[in-house]
């Protein structure tokens, strides 16, 4: 079926302004070679997904630091929330990477509490942004439909660092992260206004925050 003309156009404008919107309320990681990388200029306020095959997630840690401590450096108000599900998270580390501690909230709640603690976080709306360690989610699709009902209504930048996984997660934005040598490898493989294509190369960004993670 043909489409019309008049139609078309006002499809692409509509989806020039939704593109505009979307990069004008992205939340700048103030790490320039990253937010480059990602579709709209930063993170976006929704939920995003950082898978990382390393144990620690090192590499998806530094780019959750950078995110965090952009929202502190940003907003002398703001506060940022840490779900350290594995007790991992070394706090001389995150000082190192200017984030200010005295606005972090960490919470490290037992396994079986694990999804009622990350939404009461997230529905809280306390936090500019969230990050939240889940290397075992149960019923993850439910977990992260409510994750994204918060996220729309408060504005709240929700980041799930996870390890790779078969089944795709409902995200707005996907990002496979690596840590190398002299930087971090990143591919994006999910956006939501398919921007970019699955399977491209990955991008090195070099070292930009001085926490060793």
């Amino acid at each position: 079926m043909a489409i019309p003309l008049g139609l078309l156009g006002s499809s692409v404008r509509l989806a020039s302004a939704l593109d505009a919107r979307a990069r004008a309320m992205a939340r700048s990681c103030d790490w320039p070679e990253l937010d480059r990388v990602l579709p709209d200029g930063g993170m976006p306020r929704a939920v995003v997904e950082i898978t990382c095959a390393h144990p620690a997630f090192a590499g998806a840690t530094r780019v959750a630091a950078a995110a965090v401590r952009a929202a502190h450096k940003r907003d002398a108000r703001a506060w940022c929330a840490w779900i350290d599900e594995g007790a991992t998270l070394y706090a001389p580390g995150l000082a190192r990477a200017e984030i200010d501690l005295a606005r972090l909230f960490v919470v490290r709640p037992p396994r079986d509490l694990l999804s009622r603690a990350i939404v009461k976080v997230a529905s809280s709306g306390a936090f500019d942004v969230m990050i939240v360690e889940a290397r075992a989610l149960a019923k993850p699709d439910k977990l992260l439909r409510k994750l994204a009902i918060a996220a729309e209504a408060h504005g709240t930048s929700i980041l799930i660092l996870a390890p790779p996984h078969r089944d795709p997660w409902p995200v707005v934005l996907r990002l496979e992260v690596s840590r190398e040598a002299n930087g971090i490898d990143v591919r994006v493989t999910k956006d939501r206004f398919a921007r970019v294509q699955p399977g491209l190369a990955k991008t090195r960004v070099p070292i930009a925050l001085p926490c060793a993670s």
